[in-house]
């Protein structure tokens, strides 16, 4: 039995302080820095017969990866981890295999890899048929990088120890082989990335392109040494901004906030975006498609508060996130608090990017329990009004007051920042009027007009409630110290929480109920027509999910379930069906609020809209008082349109992306002890690596000039399309296409009533997305003519014509659109309206024709 136990150990890697033992040496190594980090100067190797001693946990680790990766890789037991290209076995060898004195034992932390890096140059040496090679650099840049490289691994090594003698012997092997040896270290730099950065392995590949050898080699050293000395080399190069932790003195909380000065002034030194942010300040600005300036409330409430018509304009978003997923009594432990901000004096197509979105601070959720908010975002309340009163120096001669425009989140992040209360089933549920609970639900089905008839909160009225904790407010908002804020429009409605995360879920829900019930279909049959949707994976639903009126779905998977509902279960309807025109309503209510501004939607037609798939809501939900108030806050829809120019650039779909990045940064995380701060960390690490080389895209536009239909149509065609159309051929531009073919497509007939629309059809390029109007669609035997408005950079319109063919249920499009569409595209066709499946913008929007 002792042999048997003996044989169990000897395959164990064990750590040489408390003497556990396991089977994963990186794993044993994590056990180390956890319980023995603090404290302890030198670390010895865990492997057996290594004898390799580093002075940090980061420098065993490299070390670990660089002369043990294979027994890693190949889950190797101790046994079998032998090391013949370990040179340095024995503690008493220096670099160079002489004996070590004693004053000199602790010196490198990698002293192991230089031991064997000198051994293999002399046996090179000694081959007459070596050579050095030279892909990669020329001769002057490799004797200049052979110089840095030497320069900076002794000084980060502490060689000073070393004797002056064996140090320049040491630099001239080192300058022989840094070529060859530079490769390695883009191996190390590369698992640097994958155990600090996780969630930019994926990109390695683009960066290791704009990273020149010289940084890549820096970084992948500097990984071997402290934190603080990471912070510092980041800090140089990549104008990383440092998470400052704050500590209350006698809870002993601690939030992590990144200073917004700071990661302005990071930002500013990449020059592309120093251009946008100039350049798209209020006075230069005016003149673009950039609805957040041309909206009343900014014209109300941010200009007035400007001197010289220049800012900087930042939106924020507070969220809440499980990092995990407990259950029972741990549920809500690893809870953070997280809030975001962009810039949007970028264009839409980058303030809405999630490269772009930046971490303002991190805390965990029991903090605002124990201490409040107040203590929580006191650091972010205090910098808002120092950067509004004191500026923001761009330069010399440039000078810019930052501004929070608004803040947007779901309904309860927001109440809570708010001071409103948090639930929603008594008392006041809406931040934007005086609706109660109690009026809300005494509405009945014939007087569905009232729920438009608001008294509106207003900022004088908070004032005065945060007083008196009335109406609502159960504490005074952390907000009320910044000077500028108005609480009336500060906190806007945030369309992806309240729409594809609530609204659209029942009106789904409801519409499946009906085909279930009324046409005796089952939910295999709703599930498998659900999967014939290949743009992303739909998750199975069940019969629970539809009584609850919530599925299992995520905003872009309801977005791309609302594209193709009706061609999937639109065959089953009649036209006049209510459930059918309930769909129809809701596609045009969402066609309106995701698409580009229109100042011609009348206010009475938007809540008509609104009305109409409330009623039928309420009819087909049992009148259930819970929809009532999920479904209040899209009354104020039309009136908030017109008043902020547009709603979806408020939207926070974007940020939410970021959830997951911070959760993939505590999957692989070591340290459990603070989830907040290696977040904040990790967070700032990659977003220094991607503004530093960021290089947005372009919206160029590819000046075609207009092609007569005559040109691409043979005789016989234009006789048919006259005929038609009853009109002369040269007229045929400009006129509505008259297409009545239903399509049949993957076995189903798509359906819809016959409404005019005008669809507008994202175009990607390869240097960004252009926007065209499709004007009007004709239909020839298997052609189809497009007549297209195309939009530029400069928002200046001319008419474009297309003309394609089909193949295999595609659309093929001939020159000239070549450059425009790279690949056949996926189309829906019925009646005149054009459906086409983009896979970089799933919904489709539309405006009314008919202005």
């Amino acid at each position: 039995m002792l042999n048997g136990d003996e044989n169990v150990i000897s395959k164990l890697f064990q750590c040489s302080i408390c003497l556990h033992t396991h089977k994963d040496l990186f794993k044993l190594i994590s056990h180390i820095k956890l319980y023995h980090s603090f404290g302890n100067s030198n670390f010895l190797c865990p492997v057996r017969g290594c004898y390799h001693i580093s002075v940090t946990i980061e420098g065993l680790q490299a070390h670990a990866y660089r002369m043990h990766k294979n027994s890693v890789v190949d889950n190797f037991s101790q046994d079998q981890v032998l090391q013949p290209n370990c040179v340095h076995n024995n503690p008493t060898l220096d670099l160079l295999g002489n004996p070590l004195e004693n004053e000199l034992q602790a010196v490198p932390i990698d002293i192991a890899i230089l031991s064997t890096i000198c051994n293999q140059v002399e046996n090179e040496k000694k081959d007459p048929e070596f050579e050095m090679s030279s892909d990669f650099l020329c001769e002057n840049t490799r004797k200049h990088l052979a110089e840095n490289f030497v320069y900076f691994y002794l000084k980060s090594r502490h060689f000073f120890l070393i004797p002056k003698s064996k140090s320049n012997q040491l630099c001239e092997l080192v300058k022989e082989i840094v070529l060859k040896f530079a490769d390695d270290y883009f191996l190390l730099f590369e698992q640097f990335l994958k155990e600090e950065c996780p969630s930019i392995v994926n990109s390695y590949n683009s960066y290791k392109n704009k990273l020149n050898l010289q940084e890549m080699i820096d970084l992948s050293l500097e990984h071997l040494l402290s934190n603080k000395k990471i912070f510092e080399i980041l800090q140089n190069k990549f104008n990383f901004v440092e998470p400052i932790e704050i500590i209350d003195e006698e809870s002993k909380l601690k939030i992590l906030y990144i200073p917004i000065k700071e990661t302005l002034s990071s930002i500013i030194k990449n020059e592309t975006l120093l251009k946008y942010i100039i350049t798209n300040s209020y006075l230069n600005a005016t003149n673009k498609e950039n609805f957040f300036f041309k909206s009343t409330y900014f014209e109300e409430h941010i200009s007035p508060l400007l001197t010289n018509k220049n800012g900087i304009f930042i939106k924020l978003y507070s969220d809440e996130i499980e990092i995990c997923n407990p259950i029972g009594s741990a549920k809500t432990k690893h809870k953070l608090c997280v809030v975001y901000f962009t810039i949007l004096n970028f264009p839409e197509y980058l303030s809405s990017s999630s490269d772009l979105y930046f971490l303002l601070t991190v805390f965990n959720d029991s903090n605002v329990k124990k201490k409040g908010l107040q203590f929580c975002l006191f650091p972010l309340i205090r910098e808002l009004n120092e950067l509004y009163f004191e500026e923001f120096q761009i330069s010399n001669l440039i000078k810019m007051p930052v501004i929070a425009a608004f803040m947007t989140g779901d309904n309860l992040s927001i109440h809570r920042m708010l001071g409103m209360q948090t639930w929603f089933s008594s008392g006041y549920i809406c931040r934007f009027c005086f609706i109660g609970y109690k009026q809300l639900c005494s509405i009945r089905l014939e007087e569905l007009s009232t729920l438009f008839l608001f008294e509106y909160r207003d900022n004088s009225s908070y004032i005065e409630d945060f007083k008196s904790l009335s109406n609502g407010l159960i504490s005074p908002s952390v907000f009320r110290s910044v000077a500028y804020i108005n609480f009336q429009y500060f906190f806007p409605p945030d369309i992806m929480h309240d729409v594809f995360e609530g609204f659209s879920h029942v009106v789904i829900c409801i519409i499946l109920l009906s085909i279930i019930q009324n046409h005796n279909i089952s939910i295999d049959y709703i599930n498998k027509q659900l999967n014939l949707i290949k743009e992303v994976s739909i998750p199975t639903i069940n019969k629970y999910h539809l009584q609850n009126y919530h599925l299992p779905c995520t905003s872009n998977q309801i977005i791309v379930i609302l594209q193709y509902f009706g061609l999937l279960f639109g065959h089953l309807f009649e036209l006049d069906d209510d459930i059918w025109i309930l769909f129809n309503c809701h596609r045009q209510f969402l066609d309106i609020i995701l698409s580009p501004y229109d100042s011609s939607i009348n206010l009475e037609y938007f809540q008509s809209l609104i009305s109409g798939q409330l009623e039928l809501i309420y009819r087909n939900t049992g009148f259930n008082p819970k929809y009532k108030c999920k479904l209040h806050y899209i009354c104020h829809y039309p009136e908030f349109y017109h008043y902020y120019s547009g709603l979806k650039y408020l939207w926070c779909m974007r940020g939410e992306a970021h959830h997951q990045l911070l959760k993939n940064i505590n999957r692989h995380a070591r340290n459990f002890k603070n989830p907040a701060y290696t977040c904040a960390k990790q967070y700032q690490i990659q977003k220094a690596l991607i503004i530093k080389h960021y290089e947005p895209g372009t919206i160029k536009s590819h000046n075609i000039n207009p092609i007569s239909l005559n040109m691409l149509l043979t005789i016989d065609e234009q006789t048919e399309l006259c005929n038609n159309m009853n009109l002369d051929t040269d007229s045929i531009i400009g006129t509505i296409c008259l297409s009545t073919n239903e399509l049949k497509y993957q076995g189903f007939v798509y359906r819809t009533p016959t409404l005019n629309y005008r669809y507008c059809l994202p175009i990607l390029e390869p240097t960004g997305i252009a926007l065209a109007l499709i004007s009007h669609i004709i239909q020839l035997s298997n052609k189809w003519i497009i007549i297209c408005k195309k939009v530029n950079a400069k928002f200046s319109c001319h008419y474009s014509s297309f003309i394609c063919t089909v193949n295999n249920d595609h659309l093929v499009f001939i020159e000239p659109t070549q450059h425009f569409f790279h690949q056949p595209i996926p189309f829906l066709m019925y009646q005149g309206k054009l459906f086409l499946s983009l896979k970089y913008y799933p919904m489709l929007h539309c405006q009314n024709i008919d202005q």
